[in-house]
């Protein structure tokens, strides 16, 4: 029944169609996920996936988790990817871990050009973690766990979340596969095993279950909403939301628009709120690409602040790319000379050739209150090597200019 159960969750993930990590630990849960696809793939196993191990060396007990782990790679001749670690001191051991092995299981599966990896999440996890979001008052991008997941450019599958722990327990003892039990997570010291040691009622899981399942439908709905909105988002839209909808749709835009690491963009929704809370023009550096940009009406995520670009036009035409938006055939001839011509990004000591009045470009984007940190993105059109011509802001921001901004379009 289990098998059966658990054959319909590998072909909805479409398991078949693709090569995959399995994050094996030698612990019941993992030992469980390999043992049911090794059922469920059988002669073809290693032509879809490959094992990984990161033995963190954090108990006196790892040689006996190294034994399980080495005993199944040599009995099913699986293809073994591993990575020794050691915990620094002071550091959170979970955090420490949770770093090292995702960072760990991307690298190898970019490497190896793999699908993504398969984890052992299973239906007493994705209750623990919801009962912990409740506890510390999150707001998740999704309550509990969801099955299929992209967390940094890694695709993480969950193909047990309907997999009760006894279930599995009860599986293991009675087809004989030998797992081991970390002593580790007898710890009372973390808040997820302090609550493994309450036991549930399947009444309580179901309710439980229900509870979970109405709050991800509602957040759909919400996020329906969101996913309408463009990149760039309108203060007269957010400052309409209550101080839930807000911080769940800046977690939602860092999700949407960034390749933040998953882990981190919890924190980062919290200095992003207090931040949309001050009234000045400003950005906010969120990582080593990544920035808030705070405007009068709206703000974006952008990662391309300090790109420099350059394109060439033999004829009047329209273009789009992601730093500008642009009909030529809209420009007066006259404003920009002729033809060939280049639009590129401002440039500190750039010039204009006509006869207008402000010459210095940098002072005319400032008195046209183009913000500071769009400058070095801010477009002008050169015709035989000269500045001749920058679009007025106020113009793109009121759509009366041949010039657009996507990353301003609300």
């Amino acid at each position: 029944m289990i098998l059966s159960s658990l054959k319909k969750e590998y072909d909805r993930l479409g398991l078949k169609g693709g090569k995959y990590l399995l994050a094996f630990s030698g612990g019941p849960d993992s030992v469980f996920l390999l043992v049911t696809l090794l059922d469920y793939f059988k002669s073809s196993f290693n032509d879809h996936i490959e094992i990984a191990y990161v033995d963190y060396h954090d108990s006196d007990e790892v040689y006996i988790e190294e034994k399980i782990v080495n005993d199944y790679i040599c009995k099913y001749h699986l293809c073994l990817n591993r990575i020794d670690a050691n915990c620094p001191e002071n550091e959170n051991f979970e955090d420490w871990a949770r770093t090292i092995r995702y960072t760990y299981f991307k690298n190898v599966t970019e490497a190896k050009r793999l699908n993504g990896i398969l984890v052992a999440h299973h239906l007493d996890d994705l209750i623990e973690t919801y009962i912990i979001q409740k506890n510390r008052k999150s707001i998740p991008l999704v309550y509990g766990l969801k099955s299929v997941v992209t967390n940094n450019g890694l695709t993480i599958y969950r193909p047990l979340l309907n997999i009760s722990k006894g279930e599995i327990y009860e599986y293991l003892i009675s087809n004989n596969y030998p797992y081991y039990e970390d002593k580790t997570n007898k710890n009372m010291f973390h808040e997820r095993n302090r609550l493994r040691t309450s036991k549930l009622s399947s009444v309580e899981k179901l309710n439980i279950l229900n509870e979970i399942s109405l709050q991800n439908s509602s957040l759909i709905n919400l996020y329906n909403e969101f996913n309408k909105l463009n990149k760039a988002i309108s203060f007269n839209y957010y400052d309409n939301l209550n101080v839930e909808y807000k911080k769940r749709l800046i977690f939602y835009i860092l999700n949407r628009d960034s390749n933040i690491n998953y882990l981190r963009i919890e924190k980062l929704s919290k200095v992003i709120y207090t931040f949309l809370n001050k009234k000045e023009v400003n950005k906010l550096h969120l990582d080593s690409s990544y920035y808030l940009c705070k405007l009068n009406d709206r703000f974006f995520i952008s990662n391309f602040l300090n790109e420099d670009y350059q394109f060439n036009f033999d004829i009047p035409k329209t273009f789009n790319c992601n730093f500008f938006n642009v009909d030529l055939t809209k420009l007066d001839i006259t404003l920009i000379k002729g033809y060939p011509l280049i639009i590129r990004n401002y440039k500190k000591g750039d010039i204009f050739s006509t006869d207008i009045s402000i010459k210095d470009v940098s002072s005319f984007l400032k008195k046209h209150q183009v913000p500071s940190f769009l400058k070095n993105i801010y477009p002008v059109i050169v015709f035989n090597n000269k500045v001749v011509y920058s679009p007025f802001y106020k113009e793109i921001l009121n759509n009366k200019s041949a010039f657009t901004l996507p990353y301003l379009a609300l």
